[in-house]
């Protein structure tokens, strides 16, 4: 076996590790919270794209407790069954409180499309990890709607006066989020009322 073989099956490993961690702790693995960053500004150099997305309150409209605690069992199935790794995460998406996914190098927006429209999601967001030189690299995240217009598709979403949202590759942390009052996140940790670290996209 090669060193650089060697150093793969580590650095695999230790992914592995940490997104079964997280969910042995479940929401409040706050350790894990700085981890999560990490990966969101392209500095773990296994994870090549993201997606985030819920399974819960189709369509944007909130679910009853017991339909969305099935939804979410099956929405990590079938990512198990997909051979994709996620990491449990919470979200506030329109004022709805959800159980969410951080899933772990998708192969495309066409394969989140495709899940994104089998469990009647709004949208979702992606991913890509862009070098900027050798040894650093940062992500692009779109914002994505299904296009319930047709049976297949998506595009960038807009905000309600028309106007696109960008992308962006900024990544908001707790306290940027704190300061600005921002409604909509994600976070890491137990309870819907105070969650304990939160992180999102400026998209705005």
């Amino acid at each position: 076996m090669s060193t650089g073989e060697l150093t793969m099956k580590i650095t695999n490993k230790m992914l592995k590790n940490l997104i079964m961690e997280v969910l042995e702790e479940g929401q409040g693995s706050l350790p894990k919270y700085n981890e999560i960053i990490k990966i969101l500004q392209g500095e773990n150099a296994n994870v090549d794209t993201i997606a985030v997305m819920s399974g819960q309150n189709p369509h944007g409209e909130q679910a009853p407790e017991d339909m969305n605690v099935q939804l979410k069992t099956s929405l990590e199935s079938t990512l198990r069954e997909m051979g994709l790794e996620y990491i449990r995460i919470g979200g506030r998406f329109w004022g709805q409180w959800e159980q969410s996914v951080l899933i772990l190098n998708p192969k495309s927006e066409d394969q989140m499309e495709k899940l994104n429209r089998d469990f009647g999601q709004w949208g979702f967001v992606y991913g890509k990890k862009f070098p900027i030189d050798q040894e650093k690299s940062f992500m692009v995240f779109t914002l994505y709607q299904v296009d319930y217009n047709n049976k297949m598709g998506y595009f960038p979403a807009k905000q309600e006066d028309g106007t696109p949202f960008k992308q962006t590759g900024e990544v908001l942390t707790n306290d940027n989020i704190k300061q600005q009052g921002i409604e909509d996140y994600s976070f890491v940790g137990k309870g819907r009322q105070r969650p304990k670290k939160k992180f999102g996209f400026d998209f705005n």
